[in-house]
């Protein structure tokens, strides 16, 4: 996932989420965490409780996501 150091702390935080998860699950679904991660600060602004950004919940939230989805895949197949 590193091309070079991240500048923001947005790209920390991500590659904090992604390298990981992308041990846990392989590297081929880096693309797929990617994007997952990418979702959740628009469905995060939609949460009564919102009260600014923190990237660290956004890595959170993609977290419960992907522990959701995997636990789904369990019964109905891999889910990238």
């Amino acid at each position: 996932m590193h091309v070079g150091e991240p500048v923001s702390e947005p790209e920390r935080e991500l590659n904090r989420f992604i390298d990981p998860m992308a041990s846990l699950i392989g590297q081929g679904a880096s693309g797929s965490l990617v994007e997952l991660w990418l979702n959740e600060p628009a469905c995060m602004e939609c949460a009564p409780e919102w009260e600014g950004f923190n990237w660290r919940s956004v890595s959170q939230s993609a977290s419960a996501k992907l522990a959701s989805l995997l636990t789904t895949s369990q019964f109905s197949g891999p889910p990238f």
